[in-house]
């Protein structure tokens, strides 16, 4: 507090104050200022004015926000590194040969290949959605009811056969 106390707020930042808030101008605003060791910190600064019988008063709120921007920069690193992930299955996906698809637990498709599409007759983007056991419009079902990939809470580690109907 004894760094801070008496300065001139100006003194304490790293960059110059926009003119609105030298103006007296109520801001809001993210700058960088000084600790008093010397390190550059990130500040959120919000500057009000009042008006009273004792004359003009200014309000400075200075909130350090150096671990939001450390989150923020982590969870932007993230982002690019799972879509960066995302990007490179699909193009697994995209690539193989073989029919791949996968469905939520109500066995409504949520992905499919091209070749899985192709190999049932259809676009990707007529399959995406559909119910795997349910007609869709004119079109077939694409199994039978009882069949595993129409139970939603099927799992098996064995492997089994499905007929899955072509348009």
């Amino acid at each position: 507090e004894e760094a801070v106390l008496g300065k001139k707020l100006a003194d304490l930042l790293v960059e110059p104050l926009p003119e609105n808030a030298v103006r007296g101008e109520s801001t809001h605003i993210e700058i960088n200022g000084q600790r008093a060791d010397g390190v550059f910190v990130p500040l959120d600064l919000s500057i009000s004015r009042t008006q009273t019988e004792l004359g003009d008063f200014f309000l400075a709120i200075v909130r350090d926000i150096s671990e939001s921007k450390r989150l923020e920069r982590a969870m932007r690193e993230e982002i690019r590194l799972r879509k960066a992930a995302e990007q490179r299955q699909r193009q697994l996906l995209d690539a193989a040969g073989e029919g791949i698809f996968g469905t939520d637990t109500d066995g409504n498709i949520t992905f499919i290949n091209p070749a899985g599409a192709r190999l049932l007759g259809y676009s990707t983007n007529e399959l995406l959605g559909r119910l795997l056991a349910a007609p869709a419009g004119h079109n077939p079902p694409l199994c039978e009811p009882d069949s595993p990939l129409a139970d939603p809470d099927h799992y098996t580690d064995s492997t089994s056969e499905t007929v899955l109907q072509r348009r």
